[in-house]
């Protein structure tokens, strides 16, 4: 539906859609790293996969004994284009992220996902 705008409000409004629509993309580009950090770890127990966090400001790594990851949390805020972090707290994350799964993620995890993210996305 088309908005009734007054010429000298133009700019302020054009800003104000750019910055809701940055927000939005902002929004689906980090879950979208999320989840495809979550495809990408190799799974022997579901553990490494479910301990996955997004937050913003600073990182969580909170660890529990899931083997199912959770749904992607909807209430972060990021319309202020936060700082997000994806973390995961478990202590041999660092193992699987240089590669010690030689079959399921010989290059890791992170930087896969950001590029598979990336690739479509262009």
């Amino acid at each position: 539906m088309a908005k009734n705008i007054k010429l000298s409000d133009l700019g302020k409004t054009v800003s104000q859609d750019v910055k809701a629509s940055s927000a939005l993309q902002y929004k689906a580009y980090a879950f979208d790293v999320f989840r495809e950090v979550i495809i990408k770890t190799p799974v022997k127990t579901g553990r490494a996969r479910a301990n996955w966090t997004i937050t913003t400001h600073s990182p969580s790594f909170k660890t529990s004994d899931k083997t199912t990851p959770s749904q992607v949390p909807t209430d972060i805020d990021l319309n202020n284009f936060p700082t997000v972090w994806i973390a995961n707290g478990l202590d041999y994350i660092g193992d699987l992220e240089r590669g010690k799964s030689k079959f399921q993620a010989p290059m890791g995890i992170s930087l896969p996902a950001l590029a598979a993210v990336r690739s479509r996305r262009r």
